[in-house]
Order: C-alpha cells, then sequence, then structure tokens
C-alpha cells in the first residue's frame, strides 16, 4: 500500500488553499488517479459544439489547464493550443505529456497574452476557486480581451441547486479505484474533502475550498464585460457527464 498523504486546508486564505491543493503530491495524485474524463467529456462536445455550428477556430487558450488534457485533445484535432495553470508541477506534468504545445506557469486572473484566441476556456469548476467576486471580475474583463472579435469564451461553474451535500458520494475508476467526496457548505463557501481509495486503502486525501457564484450575478457579469451569453445550461449538448452539479456557459465578444 502506498503510503498516506494528508492535506488541510486554511479555509481563511486563498493562497493557502492554492499551494495545499496544487502541492507536488497533489499533482502526482491528480495526474495518476484521473480526472480527465471531465476535461475530455467537455472537449468533445466543444468540439462538436463548434462543427455544427460552422465556427471556425484556430488558436485557443485553456485557463487552469491542471495537467492540459483539454490542451492535449484540442491538439490532437488540430487546433493551436496552449494551457497556463499556476501549478509549476501541473505545468510539469503537461510539459511531459506533451512537448509541442506551449504551457506557461501564470495566474489566470492577471495573465495578459500578447496572442489574441478564437476560443478561451476555463473548465474543472476553476472558477469556483476563486474566492472574491473582484478578481473573477477581474478575470472575465481580462478574458474579454484575450479574445479576437467574434471569439467564444466557454466555462462551467457549480450548480448550487444540485449539488450533493453532507453525503458520500462515490465515483469508481479503474482498477479498483474510488474516489470519495463529501461536500459541505457554509455561507456560500464549500468544502470538499476528497479521498482517494485503492482496495479500500487510503491513498490520499485532501479538502478543497470553494466558492457558489449565484447564475444571475454570472450572467450580469458577463454582460457588464460585453460578452454575448450564447447558451446556459446544465450541459454543452447531449454529453454524459460523471457529475450533473454543474452549469456550461457559452459566450461570445
Amino acid at each position: 500500500m502506498e503510503k498516506k498523504k494528508k492535506i488541510m486546508v486554511d479555509h481563511k486564505l486563498q493562497t493557502s488553499t492554492i499551494k495545499n491543493m496544487y502541492s507536488k503530491e497533489f499533482c502526482d495524485i491528480y495526474n495518476k488517479y484521473g480526472w480527465d474524463y471531465f476535461s475530455e467529456t467537455m472537449g468533445k462536445a466543444i468540439l462538436q459544439y463548434i462543427h455544427l455550428n460552422k465556427i471556425h477556430i484556430v488558436n485557443h487558450l485553456d485557463l487552469a489547464c491542471g495537467t492540459g488534457t483539454l490542451c492535449n485533445y484540442f491538439y490532437h484535432h488540430n487546433f493551436k493550443t496552449m494551457g497556463i495553470d499556476i501549478s509549476k508541477d501541473m505545468i510539469d506534468i503537461c510539459k511531459s505529456k506533451n512537448n509541442k504545445i506551449y504551457f506557461l506557469v501564470a495566474d489566470m486572473i492577471i495573465y495578459n497574452p500578447n496572442e489574441k484566441y478564437d476560443l478561451v476556456t476555463i473548465t474543472c469548476d476553476a472558477i469556483n476557486h476563486i474566492l472574491e467576486n473582484k478578481k473573477v471580475e477581474q478575470l472575465f474583463f481580462n478574458v474579454y480581451d484575450m479574445l479576437n472579435n467574434g471569439g467564444y469564451f466557454i466555462f462551467d461553474i457549480y450548480d448550487a441547486d444540485k449539488l450533493e451535500l453532507n453525503t458520500n458520494i462515490v465515483s469508481n475508476r479503474d482498477n479498483e479505484i474510488k474516489v470519495n467526496y463529501y461536500i459541505t457548505e457554509r455561507k456560500n463557501l464549500i468544502n470538499t474533502n476528497i479521498k482517494v481509495m485503492q482496495n479500500s486503502n487510503l491513498v490520499y486525501e485532501y479538502n478543497v475550498l470553494e466558492k457558489l457564484y449565484d447564475i444571475e450575478y454570472i450572467k450580469n457579469l458577463l454582460f457588464k464585460c460585453n460578452f454575448k451569453i450564447i447558451k446556459i445550461a446544465d450541459k454543452i449538448l447531449d454529453e454524459n457527464q460523471r457529475f450533473k452539479d454543474k452549469i456550461y456557459i457559452i459566450c461570445k465578444k
């Protein structure tokens, strides 16, 4: 059995949350035990949406790219793609998987690229990891500036009405791996305790603090940033996501 690891979160500081969540140990576990399914499913749905609506995409930027799964997916479908993440260890994993994609260590809230993009994505509830409204606003204004005219911004957030609170949630993976989730809420903040289990043995345990954002707040913020909202739904198309607690937003510059 692998040695147990445990990371605790300081619920008072976002910087502490990032530091703990993106430790090297976390990144290795994240990569080894597979959170790729979400980005792969979303990538397939986005690509199908683009084709169905005859949208021309040349270059793509994935903010908070994690281990680079979405970038890899689009790369193999002939997009010029790049990804940024605040974690150097995540970016090291990205580069080890595909050294033909440009990956950069950067904070998506303040990132200011020289290049413009046809598509910017933020997936896996990464926006919920931002604990201050003013930083979400800063991010959305920055994304608008990153896009070419007519470019698309696609992201997801938690649907507070569909979150399973105070309930043991089990996600079955391959090779006798199970991931257990237990979510609690207090004043629009949710703490998710995550345990990675292999053959009933605890491999890794950590906590993730996130903030729930009301969809009306998100809509008003997008309008404030001059985005045109194309779609807000529980799916991009008809994809089957493992969890049903997300809202998907497609908007256009």
